[in-house]
């Protein structure tokens, strides 16, 4: 409803959330609705990016369309070094 056919947009969601046993419905019903093509685990900056964090955060880089059969999703999970 807020994108353009061609545009898309990220959403950082707790990890139990968004990769959860207990929301797999949740997970079925939006990942048929759009196509997403990366995944980015912010485990390792959970207290970096957010003091108070609960559990681990991720973004996620969508499309407002349904995804291709054979989608590829590119999942990074960057870690910390003492330059961060």
């Amino acid at each position: 409803v807020h994108l353009r056919a061609d545009g898309r947009a990220c959403l950082v969601l707790p990890t139990k959330v968004f990769m959860n046993e207990n929301t797999n419905e949740f997970q079925a019903g939006w990942l048929n609705q759009f196509s997403v093509d990366r995944v980015l685990q912010l485990s390792d900056y959970r207290k970096l990016i957010f003091e108070e964090a609960k559990c681990p955060a991720v973004v996620v880089r969508f499309f407002p369309h349904k995804p291709a059969d054979q989608a590829v999703v590119r999942y990074d999970t960057p870690k910390v070094d003492r330059s961060d």
